[in-house]
């Protein structure tokens, strides 16, 4: 966990932070976001025990036009769950709860997009967040400019299949 937190911190957090105000928005420098963020800001619930983590994702999903929720355990979790966020993106290491056992709580209820954030990497517990119900998974360290194009398409996908996007978004 040290190494995690050591490669967000410093420099590297600086960059995320500022990741805007340097280079535009991430929407307009890769063209993912187009037509996506228009209208409604999407809801997403961050959940993370991580504080300093946790900080670096609300910032760079707040910059970006999402509304963060956030939660730093399960508890705190299913009672965020009661404002319908449109895309979890859930921890595995939980002080609480495990984010395999709080996943399958959550699929029991709802279809909500879940990305796995995580330092677990192994093809193991991959598989087991895929197995509890996760729609994609991403490993720490990460990429800002990966974890943006994830969530956009989790989002994506998830309109066109409620019934609210427009397919022609797929390309």
């Amino acid at each position: 966990m040290g190494r995690i937190r050591g490669q967000i911190q410093g420099h590297r957090i600086r960059d995320i932070c500022g990741f805007r105000r340097r280079t535009g928005a991430f929407g307009e420098r890769f063209g993912f976001m187009d037509g996506i963020m228009d209208g409604v800001k999407d809801t997403i619930l961050l959940v993370e025990d991580d504080a300093d983590i946790m900080e670096v994702i609300d910032i760079l999903l707040s910059r970006e036009g999402f509304h963060v929720l956030k939660a730093e355990n399960g508890g705190e979790a299913m009672e965020q769950m009661k404002q319908d966020p449109r895309l979890v993106i859930l921890d595995i290491m939980l002080p609480d709860i495990s984010g395999i056992d709080l996943c399958k709580t959550i699929r029991r209820d709802s279809t909500v997009p879940i990305l796995f954030l995580t330092a677990k990497g192994s093809l193991h517990d991959k598989t087991e967040g895929f197995n509890a119900g996760a729609d994609d998974y991403l490993v720490k360290p990460f990429f800002q400019e990966e974890l943006l194009a994830r969530v956009t398409a989790l989002l994506r996908r998830y309109e066109l299949y409620k019934g609210i996007g427009d397919s022609s978004e797929i390309a």
